[in-house]
């Protein structure tokens, strides 16, 4: 089953350009060549580097993930448009670098620059007030329904 990921990864690369070590290759092509010993051979991908990878990750006390969070495929289907979006990907890749694009505009995904390095300790202002809001756990509101006392 295609599911047009593979076809929006070649024109994407948000990963890699959120990736602080480097790790991921920028190339728009992936490849049949592994970095180092810890991958496993014989497919055609964008082989991650691991070492440069764990060491970023080790000095984020083992919490890096930028990738995964800029990764467009990543976002919930909590609007009706992400669907939407991942139907259109699946059968044509004609938007595909409009949709890279739409992601950074709603900014979703991971701020990273000059006044936003995770690396010194730097992060997003309004990402701290995801940590005090009253979000239910899991997404789902277990009370609805019941009245509060």
């Amino acid at each position: 089953i295609d599911a047009g990921i593979w076809r929006f990864c070649h024109d994407c690369a948000k990963c890699a350009e959120a990736c602080v070590s480097q790790a991921i290759p920028h190339e728009k092509e992936p490849s049949w060549e592994i970095p180092g010993g810890w991958n496993n051979p014989g497919k055609k991908v964008w082989y991650v580097n691991a070492v440069k990878c764990q060491s970023t990750r080790n000095m984020l006390t083992r919490d890096c993930g930028l990738c995964m969070t800029a990764c467009v495929y990543t976002k919930k289907d909590y609007a009706g448009i992400h669907k939407v979006v991942k139907g259109t990907i699946s059968s044509t890749g004609v938007f595909n670098s409009f949709f890279k694009n739409m992601d950074d505009f709603f900014g979703y995904g991971t701020e990273f620059g000059p006044n936003y390095n995770p690396l010194l300790g730097n992060f997003n202002e309004n990402a701290d007030d995801f940590w005090t809001s009253p979000i239910p756990q899991f997404g789902v509101n277990s009370m609805i329904g019941l009245q509060n006392r």
